[in-house]
């Protein structure tokens, strides 16, 4: 949820940089343009079968000090260049089109783009071409785009733009991406007071850090930080992981200002102490209303975990979260009485809320594991992206932004991760806040599951079936579905659950339905879904004897194929489970066969302890046929040394779906 901390780094600017060693500082900006002339690079050898290459990727960051207003403070452009090598029609369509993001950009200086044919054709971007598009919020992070003219098999792209945007005191640069990347450097080139760290993730590079004095008064220094990776292959996006994480890339962060004092800025610790008076700044004038709210939902009736999903279901039912800026969106009052708020008003709301009815609360910072990774080693700002809540008495968190997550249940991508928690501490009548990095658990495999009863029943001809379903979700695996249950149109809704009720009889005539525990104040509780279908597409017949689709009783399964070497590592985003029941009654002068199909064990073991598996039984009893499933991931991540043994689990649920058994005529 937002707010990021990055979203306050706007009011440090003015104690961090507007400092009298800092005033009259003044960097030039670089004469880096776009060639006059294409270049002329290899491709290397190792690359020639590829479907692009990224020959040169420049990034030029540059920082400076405007010496005609010092009032400006830090001036930023941003210098992006890169050279492509097309060798397919895949590249082609990748390339057709070139999108530039327009987020925190104050002004376009240049947009330079040509592709070189084969046979050395030059065809130039007509900028009239260019053309701007509007995100749907309409806050002006659009993005210009233009189409590239001249593409073919064994053309070459260049293109630059430089930008002037707003500073940024952290930011994230991409190595990888779908094609190889030959050359890429980012270049940083800063005051000589300001010095910027940097990490590299998923990957190595080459960096050089030096300061250069500009003139003999010593006084126009200049920092130069290059970092350098070269021959970074292409990776393809894979079922079952966090491609977008496990991209190599450079987190940067402005780490000292030498003009004001020699220890490390935008550190964690800083974000709290930032922060802090910012979310629990104690609000006088709310105490009046928030009572008078604590009351209307009976909240001192309730127990306190009861009390957290009541004051969740107020907010998430009756303020609307706005981007517009002003003080009367943060302002806990004014949010009760106008019902609108910025985010950072949410959690104000939330936190006056839970004190004045006894319930410890905590303000957690973290990122989303599928886009990047938490890490408590290099402290910077980029990854105090995401902002939940935490209940230590209940060790249960929840999320303030999602309508579709409820107590306890938050993004499976904040768990399995770090988190910087910010705890109050009191010393007398002062009051501050501690920040900690400490792990967010993700929840345990009971928790998050499917289970199916089934029961099914021939008519008298055996040219149909009714199957009674029971259909039930716990934990995450019920969110999205209830969330839609109770917000859908009447109609809508009618559809939802006709899907949910036919899913393995897609054909099926509903007989009834209905929906259990779908409330939102419910998600401690599984969503269950009950009904009875009648169809035929379970049956094929064939002479005096039946075929009986039985694996489509537990819905269509995901089957993986695997052409190629596993790039990425697993990821199953949540320990979770499946149990499906499966009954299938035996009419009178018949019996089954092809039984033995139903009887199965994938599973394997992960460093001791039970990774994944998928195993069904059966017996029959009397006229009765049970089979009974069971599929478990208990282990969301694991190596990609280990992934042929889970893809056989996966594809054992699939091939489960192709089983058919046979009633013979007696």
């Amino acid at each position: 949820m937002k707010p990021s901390v990055k979203s306050f780094v706007v009011l440090l600017l003015a104690a961090l940089f507007f400092s009298p060693a800092a005033n009259g500082q003044f960097i030039k900006p670089e004469n880096f343009t776009f060639p006059p002339a294409p270049e002329k690079i290899e491709v290397d050898k190792k690359f020639t079968d590829a479907s692009a290459v990224m020959l040169k990727d420049i990034r030029i960051l540059n920082f400076f000090y405007d010496k005609n207003d010092a009032k400006k403070g830090l001036q930023s452009f941003y210098t992006t260049y890169k050279v492509i090598q097309i060798n397919d029609t895949r590249a082609i369509e990748t390339y057709n089109k070139i999108y530039i993001p327009l987020s925190g950009v104050i002004d376009i200086l240049d947009i330079r783009a040509r592709t070189i044919s084969p046979t050395g054709v030059v065809v130039e971007l007509n900028k009239t071409t260019i053309k701007e598009i509007q995100n749907k919020e309409g806050e002006g992070n659009g993005y210009k785009i233009f189409a590239v003219e001249g593409l073919e098999k064994g053309s070459r792209l260049e293109y630059y733009y430089k930008l002037k945007k707003e500073f940024e005191t952290s930011f994230t640069v991409v190595t990888q991406g779908s094609v190889p990347v030959q050359l890429q450097q980012i270049h940083i080139i800063s005051p000589g007071n300001l010095k910027f760290d940097f990490k590299t993730y998923n990957g190595t590079s080459e960096s050089v850090d030096s300061l250069f004095t500009e003139d003999s008064t010593g006084t126009n220094d200049r920092r130069f930080v290059v970092i350098t990776s070269k021959n970074v292959p292409g990776k393809d996006e894979e079922k079952y992981s966090n491609y977008n994480a496990d991209l190599m890339r450079q987190e940067i962060q402005l780490a000292y200002n030498t003009a004001v004092g020699k220890s490390r800025i935008y550190t964690y610790n800083s974000a709290v102490q930032r922060m802090y008076p910012i979310f629990y700044e104690n609000d006088t004038k709310a105490a009046k209303p928030i009572r008078k709210l604590s009351n209307d939902l009976g909240l001192s009736k309730l127990s306190p975990e009861d009390k957290i999903k009541h004051i969740e279901n107020y907010i998430k039912t009756n303020i609307q979260e706005v981007k517009t800026e002003g003080p009367e969106y943060t302002d806990v009052v004014k949010i009760l009485q106008k019902r609108l708020a910025r985010s950072t008003g949410i959690i104000r709301l939330y936190l006056h809320l839970c004190a004045a009815n006894n319930i410890n609360c905590q303000v957690v910072y973290t990122t989303d594991r599928s886009k990047v990774w938490f890490d408590p080693d290099f402290e910077t700002w980029n990854f105090l992206d995401e902002t939940i809540l935490y209940f230590p008495d209940f060790d249960k968190y929840l999320d303030p932004a999602s309508v579709v997550f409820r107590y306890p249940e938050i993004p499976v991508g904040y768990t399995l991760n770090n988190g910087l928690f910010m705890e109050e501490v009191s010393v007398g009548k002062f009051k501050s806040a501690m920040g900690t990095v400490k792990k967010i658990p993700p929840s345990d495999v009971s928790h998050n599951a499917e289970i199916i009863d089934a029961y099914c029943k021939f008519n008298k001809s055996l040219d149909s079936v009714t199957v009674n379903i029971k259909h039930s979700y716990l934990g995450a695996m019920a969110s999205s579905d209830r969330f839609a249950y109770n917000y859908l149109q009447k109609d809508e809704k009618k559809k939802l659950l006709d899907e949910l009720v036919k899913f393995c009889l897609p054909d099926g005539k509903i007989i009834r339905e209905d929906m259990v525990n779908y409330d939102m104040l419910d998600g401690d509780k599984p969503l269950e879904i009950n009904g009875e279908v009648t169809g035929t597409a379970l049956i094929e017949k064939t002479g005096k004897d039946v075929l009986f689709k039985i694996g489509d009783l537990i819905g269509p399964q995901t089957e993986m194929y695997q052409e190629k070497p596993r790039e990425n590592d697993i990821d199953m985003q949540l320990e979770n489970s499946q149990t499906r029941t499966l009954k299938v009654e035996v009419p009178d002068g018949y019996k089954l066969s092809g039984l033995e199909a139903l009887k199965n064990t994938v599973k394997f073991d992960y460093e001791g302890k039970e990774a994944c598996g998928f195993i069904s039984t059966y017996e029959v009893k009397g006229n009765l046929l049970t089979v009974n499933i069971t599929e478990y991931y208990k282990i969301i991540q694991l190596p990609k040394s280990v992934f042929e043994d889970f893809r056989k689990v996966i594809n054992a649920s699939a091939d489960f779906n192709k089983i058919n058994i046979v009633l013979e005529k007696i």
